[in-house]
């Protein structure tokens, strides 16, 4: 019911500058009684006000950044490209935080701040208009290459792409095979199993020739091997005999 007193009453008047509005931008920053009005449905309407409103666009953004490190921020972002079709502003406020310098190896808040940023993420990897996606694709892609990357950060990172865009997981590995260390690149490996099925006869390659290397350790060759196994392209068992 509150829902719907939300979304019917209040939900019309969130477009204009003025009192509801900012009823509603009080609700969504904690103000009482957020708990009892249904948050979600307050999201809804700031965030489809937010399609004609440059202002209110940048307001529900700054509180997003201002609350990465929690799920509701989250949720605004995913809201403001659901609702708001904010696309832009979004992938810039995302693009921004993953290129930032402020990461502190081991600090539990910024590492919930990264995993909330890449939840964010995950629907423009997933977006049906393609140059939103490759948008989202090259901001994974670019901070793949980052040598500083942690290795949390770059796990989170091969897992989405893995999900969501299979199809730069090749490219994504042959490009890391030469700059990550040895333990790094067994985890990267380990994602060819999920390239498109025309993918897979280059994955193979690819790991052939990693196992080729003369530095090539006895634990990554190890980690090759089952690799091949699990890509599983033509020409892998007579690989492996």
């Amino acid at each position: 019911t509150r829902c719907l007193v939300v979304l019917a009453i209040l939900g019309p008047s969130s477009g204009h500058a003025g009192p509801v509005q900012d009823v509603l931008l009080r609700w969504l920053r904690g103000a009482p009684p957020l708990a009892l009005l249904a948050d979600e449905a307050v999201l809804q309407c700031l965030a489809q006000a937010a399609q004609g409103d440059e202002d209110l666009a940048r307001t529900l953004l700054e509180l997003a950044g201002s609350r990465l490190s929690e799920p509701e921020g989250t949720a605004i972002l995913e809201a403001l490209v659901r609702f708001g079709r904010r696309d832009e502003l979004v992938l810039d406020l995302l693009d921004s935080f993953f290129s930032s310098e402020d990461a502190i190896e081991g600090d539990p808040l910024f590492q919930v701040a990264q995993v909330q940023a890449l939840a964010a993420l995950k629907p423009l990897l997933d977006s049906e208009n393609p140059v939103l996606s490759q948008a989202a694709g090259r901001i994974a892609f670019e901070r793949l290459q980052d040598t500083r990357l942690d290795s949390t950060e770059r796990l989170l990172f091969m897992t989405l792409l893995a999900t969501e865009q299979p199809e730069n997981i090749l490219a994504t590995v042959q490009s890391l095979s030469s700059q990550v260390d040895d333990e790094d690149l067994r985890r990267t490996i380990m994602f060819l199993d999920a390239v498109p099925p025309e993918q897979r006869g280059a994955g193979q390659d690819l790991l052939l020739a990693l196992l080729s290397r003369p530095a090539t350790s006895p634990a990554t060759r190890l980690v090759l091997l089952r690799e091949i196994s699990q890509v599983g392209a033509d020409g892998a068992r007579e690989a492996l005999l």
